[in-house]
């Protein structure tokens, strides 16, 4: 679990949503708003039932999204909030695959080099 400073609050995860740019993979979305250059970025996780209805299975994509956050977090940019939303067809998905896209979209958006 991402630590709470580190976690996009809910009085602006409406604000990134609406003003952010959005980047876009195969099964991962991302939203991003740039905020300032001093505070550590943020990020949030969004699985929709939709996306997969047991819990389990929205519980497994978000661990294994926050992992790949948390292991990048150190070499992103500061005062960033970020939303990340998986789309249909994710839970399909291996740990390496899910990796290997939200670091393109990471790059793509340009948080990490």
């Amino acid at each position: 679990m991402l630590p709470r400073k580190l976690r996009v609050h809910k009085d602006e995860f409406g604000e990134v949503l609406k003003k952010g740019l959005s980047f876009h993979s195969a099964h991962i979305s991302l939203r991003g708003i740039k905020k300032d250059d001093v505070s550590p970025s943020k990020f949030s996780v969004v699985v929709s039932k939709k996306v997969a209805m047991l819990a389990v299975d929205r519980n497994l994509l978000r661990r294994r999204a926050i992992a790949v956050i948390e292991a990048h977090v150190a070499g992103m940019k500061k005062g960033i909030s970020a939303i990340f939303s998986f789309k249909t067809g994710a839970p399909d998905l291996s740990s390496g695959q899910i990796k290997a896209e939200i670091i393109t979209l990471l790059k793509q958006s340009g948080l990490v080099s």
